[in-house]
């Protein structure tokens, strides 16, 4: 009988009064998962990790370079204008003080020319003295200018100096003789001479007067320039100012509401979107607080949805959601406020219970398994828990602990409560091994191998197949088989598959564009939520394939050159694994059957499971040698297998004998064409290194 969560579904709303009795009903429901959904597709399950994009806070930094931009531009144009100012005074100054020394020149020489006219009037010592002191008052005149002067200036005036020291001298010389009676007249410059040198004299005076208006009117100018930009600069620092200050309280309002939207997206990280209680993210945050708290026992449930796969299948995802939106009311109803509720896979739940002991913990999740129970009319579910005073504060033993304890409840029948039991969790696994697992995992000690695959027709290597192999110090396990069957047992199956996979693309990074890679995909990964870490936390409605093709594109390795290999031994139902194998293809990949013929569902599965390759078991090819009706049997499967248009590849091939059963048994009926297309097994090559230039051809050797 389908359980009542899915039955209702199909009925009109009048009949729906299961869903009454807990306040729901599908419309609301519905409405309420389309709301998350359009929410989480709009905000984006990165949000928190790539954080909030925010333009402004860009403007405000342009902005404020900007400003300090022309206070730097400012301050820099008022010290050069200060320095050429200076610069320019200086040289007025200066062209001033030759101009001024050459006007004293003058004054002494005009004095001289009076004393040498009293002299001549009325010759006497007293008026002898007084026109040699004009005299040297000249020649005084001319030595300030000249040491006022720059080297330049002082070439120019040095020959009017030597000039008028001459002619001085030549008056000294005369004045005296007239003064002993020697002569009767002073002797004085030809008209000539004196011409001569009173031109040069007045150009030059001409040209240091010029040279001083010409640098003040250049002064006067530079200044009023000067003002002008200063003026300017200092208006737009200003404006510059004012307008960063009305910026700067725009943004902070900004920034407010960008904090409040921070908050809320950091919210929504944290939440489920189907159900609206934490998801697997949040879970694994309280649970390192709480632990770390250290504040007294606390116990983790994870409670399990049972049959909720048939529901999706039977009735679609539209009833399944509606079973787990339901599940989600009753356990948010009955848990207390300090206990966090969190969904964290596909059907699963984890209710976190700080300062809880086991006895409380039991009778909450009993009086939880009970509401489910009888107010969900038909739908049932399963709880395992465990306290840290059994995991001895561990909190990833305590997961296992719970998970393990969920795994015994659904091995006795199902809706029930089943806490962790020491005794039994030693009949699942030992301790040791658990530990070592763990510690496996942890380290991520885990290597591939590469086993060559060899086409048949042309002796071509085809592909590698990737095997993941654990490291022999450390650990008891005795391979991948017995780790996963352990990883299963304590819910960290899909995990171990993660690191198997990565190993197997950081080994493979240098494979060659035209050499497939074969990569088995466990059952773990076809039906768990968080099979990439990408695709963790993000909710049922990431295209989980598409996150695994960008996880090898990621390793250096194209979705085009992959195989991915799902046994015929896998768990999950043909239903289920039809549409992801059609995932998969449709995200690039190629997909191989593997196991054929070790199983009951080979045959269903190479019907409804659009395959590229089909990997024929071992032990069909052992049991083709022992017995005519085996080898009927391989035959028969190898022909089923071409049929389907999929590749047939032979495994486990270890000697030559096995190799002359494919290609006789392999040979179609009627036209004798070989049908296996590829082989592989010890024969070829044993796993390892990927090293393909030691491989060479070996069915040439084994023809």
């Amino acid at each position: 009988m389908a359980p009542a969560a899915a039955r209702r579904a199909g009925r009109p709303p009048a009949e729906r009064r299961g869903d009454a009795r807990l306040g729901i009903s599908p419309s609301k429901v519905g409405a309420r998962l389309d709301d998350n959904r359009d929410e989480h597709a709009r905000r984006g399950p990165d949000a928190e990790a790539a954080g909030v994009s925010i333009p402004w806070r860009r403007t405000s930094a342009l902005a404020l370079a900007a400003l300090t931009l022309v206070l730097v531009l400012l301050g820099v144009f008022t010290v050069w204008t200060s320095l050429r100012v200076s610069g320019a005074v200086e040289e007025a100054a200066y062209a001033s003080r030759l101009s001024t020394g050459l006007e004293r020149v003058s004054d002494a020489t005009d004095e001289a020319e009076f004393r040498g006219t009293v002299f001549f009037f009325a010759p006497s010592e007293a008026t002898l003295e007084r026109f040699e002191n004009a005299l040297g008052g000249i020649e005084a005149a001319y030595a300030e200018l000249l040491a006022a002067a720059r080297p330049a200036d002082r070439a120019t005036l040095e020959p009017l100096a030597a000039t008028q020291r001459s002619f001085s001298e030549r008056y000294r010389q005369s004045a005296r003789a007239m003064l002993r009676g020697e002569s009767t007249s002073v002797t004085v410059p030809t008209a000539a001479e004196t011409r001569a040198f009173l031109d040069d004299f007045r150009a030059q005076l001409e040209a240091f007067r010029g040279r001083s208006a010409a640098e003040m009117a250049s002064l006067q100018t530079f200044q009023r320039r000067a003002t002008a930009a200063t003026a300017a600069l200092s208006v737009l620092a200003i404006l510059l100012a004012a307008g960063f200050g009305v910026l700067t309280r725009v943004l902070s309002r900004r920034e407010g509401r960008a904090a409040a939207e921070l908050e809320q997206l950091r919210v929504l990280a944290a939440v489920d979107p189907l159900t609206g209680l934490g998801n697997s993210r949040a879970f694994q945050h309280a649970l390192r607080e709480c632990i770390g708290d250290g504040a007294g026992e606390c116990s983790l449930a994870i409670l399990d949805i049972d049959h909720l796969r048939e529901i999706n299948e039977v009735y679609g995802p539209a009833s399944g959601d509606l079973a787990l939106h339901a599940v989600a009311s009753v356990l948010t109803a009955t848990i207390y406020q300090e206990h966090r509720a969190s969904r964290i896979g596909a059907d699963e739940f984890a209710i976190l219970m700080p300062k809880t002991s086991g006895e409380a913990a039991y009778y909450l999740c009993e009086r939880l398994r009970e509401r489910c129970d009888k107010e969900l009319d038909g739908t049932s579910v399963s709880i395992g828990f465990s306290t840290t005073e059994a995991a001895e504060g561990d909190a990833a033993l305590l997961q296992e602990q719970a998970t393990a304890a969920l795994e015994e409840a659904k091995r006795r029948g199902r809706n029930m409560v089943v806490a962790y039991d020491p005794a039994m969790f030693s009949a699942l696994s030992s301790a040791a091994k658990a530990g070592q697992l763990r510690r496996l995992l942890n380290e991520g000690r885990i290597h591939a191998v590469f086993q060559p695959i060899w086409e048949m027709g042309t002796g071509r290597l085809l592909a590698f197949e990737g095997l993941s192999r654990l490291p022999t110090d450390g650990t008891s396990l005795r391979g991948p088989q017995e780790a996963f069957d352990l990883a299963e047992r304590i819910g960290r199956a899909h995990e171990l598959d993660m690191h198997c996979r990565h190993a197997i693309i950081r080994a493979a990074s240098g494979l060659p564009e035209d050499v497939l890679l074969f990569v088995n995909l466990s059952p773990y990964t076809l039906s768990h939520q968080q099979a990439c870490p990408c695709v963790a936390d993000r909710g049922p409605f990431v295209n989980w394939a598409a996150a695994l093709a960008e996880e090898f594109r990621l390793g250096g390795i194209d979705p085009s050159q992959v195989v991915l290999e799902v046994t015929e031994r896998s768990s999950v139902s043909v239903d289920i694994l039809a549409p992801r194998v059609r995932e998969l293809r449709a995200a690039g990949f190629k997909v191989a059957l593997d196991d054929v013929g070790s199983g009951n569902a080979g045959l269903e599965m190479l019907r409804r499971l659009p395959v590229d390759f089909v990997k024929i078991d071992r032990g069909v090819l052992l049991s083709a040698m022992e017995s005519q009706t085996g080898r009927a049997a391989m035959v028969a499967i190898i022909a089923f297998a071409a049929v389907t248009g999929a590749k047939v590849i032979a495994e486990g091939i270890e000697n030559e004998a096995m190799l002359e059963l494919v290609r006789q048994g392999g040979l179609r009926a009627h036209d004798r064409e070989l049908l296996v297309h590829a082989v592989q097994g010890y024969l070829f090559g044993r796993p390892g290194k990927l090293a393909l230039e030691e491989r060479a051809n070996p069915l040439a050797r084994a023809a």
